[in-house]
């Protein structure tokens, strides 16, 4: 008498059984990959935002200096209600300031020597305008500045806004 048992246990996986897992992993790395590349657009418009920001507040922390410090509004050589070549000129009995659009770049003058551009070189100037005004005491200057970033692909676009008072005017 023959004992001959049959192997009905399986040492391993099927072909559809192996089709099914792959299938599986593919749509899972597919679906990461593509979170991973939307992270990276959302990061990069989030560092193109922060730097519009921390730009704008830079240059309306340097103009609010000068206005502050300033004895007059010198409107002969500020140029007003022009967004593509505004100029904001202030002066003292020390010192003149002026903050100039030249090109896509905002120019830092004092005393006619350049101190160079403000921006960073991700960020242009689209407009910035200069309006002034007069009051019976003191003149408010307001400043409207438009910047872009660019970071990576992504471009970001933000206009920005203040107004101060020249503390000696009138």
């Amino acid at each position: 008498m023959s004992t001959h048992t049959s192997c009905t246990s399986r040492l391993g996986f099927t072909l559809v059984e192996m089709l099914v897992y792959i299938s599986i992993f593919v749509l899972i790395v597919t679906s990461s990959v593509g979170f991973l590349f939307s992270l990276d657009r959302l990061f990069d418009s989030y560092r193109a935002e922060t730097l519009l920001y921390r730009t704008s507040s830079q240059v309306f922390e340097l103009a609010t200096l000068s206005i502050r410090q300033a004895d007059e509004f010198d409107s002969f050589a500020s140029i007003q209600f022009s967004t593509s070549t505004g100029r904001m000129a202030v002066v003292n009995t020390a010192t003149s300031t002026s903050i100039a659009k030249v090109g896509d770049t905002l120019m830092l003058m004092v005393n006619g020597s350049s101190y160079g551009n403000l921006l960073p070189p991700e960020v242009v100037v689209d407009e910035f305008l200069v309006i002034n005004y007069p009051q019976a005491v003191g003149d408010i200057v307001r400043l409207e500045l438009e910047l872009t970033a660019t970071v990576g692909d992504t471009i970001r676009n933000e206009r920005f806004y203040m107004s101060n008072t020249v503390r000696g005017a009138n």
